[in-house]
């Protein structure tokens, strides 16, 4: 899964973000969380887009999916 957050984002808090990453690693999904520093709502679209598309990318590509969540 990946998983992206603007650091300025007023609309989804990027406390509950990081909580949700958080809940998804300690069950075993494999998350890709990136943040976005200074990066809002709506503008996060835009500057998540060339990650996502490269994400997206290597899943039809046939790579595994990284994550980023610490050691269990």
């Amino acid at each position: 899964m990946l998983l992206a957050q603007g650091e300025a984002d007023t609309t989804v808090l990027p406390a509950l973000t990081a909580a949700l990453d958080r809940k998804l690693c300690a069950i075993g999904q494999k998350v890709d969380f990136r943040t976005y520093p200074g990066v809002g709502h709506i503008p996060l679209v835009s500057a998540a887009e060339p990650d996502v598309m490269s994400w997206v990318g290597d899943r039809f590509a046939g790579k595994p999916a990284s994550s980023n969540c610490p050691p269990s």
